[in-house]
């Protein structure tokens, strides 16, 4: 297993529900994505070299609100908020 989805692994199976389940998941790789920015940048990438990764972490960080709203409302059960 790639050692940097570990703590993502490990966060997951520390959450009590399915949606948290989820956006613990998209979040952490929204996170990879901005560590993998700034690793670009440190290494000399101009920010308009990168722009993609900001289009692609907002997209994902979307995505995930999304899904937890999704998830939550097809729940049997579940709160009608999230």
């Amino acid at each position: 297993m790639p050692r940097e989805l570990t703590q993502e692994i490990e966060d997951i199976r520390s959450v009590e529900s399915v949606i948290d389940s989820a956006t613990t998941f998209v979040n952490g790789e929204a996170d990879r994505l901005a560590a993998a920015r700034q690793d670009a940048i440190d290494k000399g990438a101009s920010e308009e070299q990168l722009a993609a990764f900001d289009v692609e972490i907002a997209a994902l960080k979307e995505h995930g609100a999304a899904l937890a709203s999704a998830i939550a409302a097809n729940t049997p059960g579940a709160p009608t908020e999230v």
